[in-house]
């Protein structure tokens, strides 16, 4: 899974921290509906959402099926 890019604006206010998305994964482990429960600004929560969206989940089960849930996600922003 590749990581967020900070934006221009965040990296000159050296803003750092976590974004929360919320997401539905449906039955075949893709992010459906995606929502930012927790923002941080200057782009960031955007580019949390465009990260998430790239990313692949194994899908969750019920009694052996695969099913959507909708889980919470934390998107780690940091300078190094």
């Amino acid at each position: 899974m590749e990581g967020p890019t900070f934006t221009q604006s965040a990296r000159e206010k050296r803003l750092q921290g976590t974004a929360v998305v919320s997401v539905v994964v449906n039955e075949k482990g893709l992010p459906e509906i995606l929502e930012v429960t927790k923002d941080l600004g200057e782009g960031l929560d955007i580019q949390s959402l465009l990260t998430v969206a790239e990313w692949r989940f194994h899908p969750a089960t019920l009694n052996g099926q695969p099913v959507a849930v909708q889980i919470s996600v934390e998107v780690s922003f940091r300078l190094f």
